[in-house]
């Protein structure tokens, strides 16, 4: 309905208007463009002005996104991003035209991929114990101690295991995305996601250049893999290397 909000999703080189077979962030709302110029807004109609971030809702968003990267480039949008009112964003679109032909031109035939590298637990504890006197010592004294002293140990013991691996992610972690860079167009350090997170990042790749990717990725496992877990994801919206939010308000 013309009265209804636009629920954004991103945007894509256009040639007029389009509709897609994918239903949006609320059930039974189809997804379309809002065209200008050359460019256009992926959207579906809402009701809503700020929208939950449930998992259902976020699976929706996201549902789009894969569709739409299917047949075309595109700036996503952060989930929850919503237009008044068609006119408001056609306006938008125009006022920041150059801006989004110049973010639309640095993805195109790009692609981002997710890059996580993790110790193997077993073998970080087995390589701890064998390097580290200290802790060897303190696992020994932990399992004699009555509880209350057990548990003072156990923390000393966490602290050891803190200590080395953030030694070893400053030991690794630039070795490993150094190597990717070599390969990528762009790439995002982010923090590691947990004690065992060596590496955190996301890599802006031609897809012309896919398989140097995976051929790095396969290079570094075959390397360093007795000891460490390598995860990546691809295509990936590009959301580590644009940035819609500050245009559409």
């Amino acid at each position: 309905m013309a009265d209804e909000g636009k629920y954004i999703y991103g945007i894509i080189p256009a040639n007029g208007e389009e509709s897609f077979e994918q239903t949006g962030i609320e059930e039974g709302r189809q997804v379309y463009t809002i065209a200008c110029r050359d460019i256009a807004a992926v959207v579906s109609d809402t009701s809503l002005t700020c929208c939950d971030p449930t998992r259902k809702n976020m699976s929706a968003h996201n549902r789009v996104l894969e569709t739409v990267m299917k047949d075309h480039t595109i700036l996503p949008a952060r989930f929850g991003l919503v237009a008044t009112e068609r006119d408001r964003l056609q306006s938008l679109l125009d006022k920041y035209y150059p801006t989004l032909k110049d973010y639309l031109a640095r993805i195109d035939r790009r692609m981002e991929v997710g890059v996580k590298v993790f110790w193997q637990k077993e073998r970080m504890l087995s390589t701890l114990e064998g390097k580290g006197r200290k802790l060897s010592r303190l696992q020994a004294e932990v399992n004699k101690a009555p509880p209350a002293k057990a548990q003072a140990l156990l923390a000393g013991v966490g602290r050891l295991v803190k200590e080395q691996a953030e030694a070893w992610h400053a030991e690794y972690s630039d070795r490993f995305y150094l190597r990717l860079m070599k390969v990528a167009v762009d790439g995002r350090q982010n923090y590691p996601v947990n004690i065992s997170n060596l590496l955190n990042a996301s890599f802006l790749v031609d897809v012309v250049k896919d398989k140097a990717f995976d051929d790095a990725i396969d290079e570094l496992d075959a390397k360093y893999g007795e000891w460490a877990l390598f995860r990546c994801v691809k295509p990936v919206p590009a959301y580590n290397f644009v940035n819609l939010e500050m245009y559409f308000y």
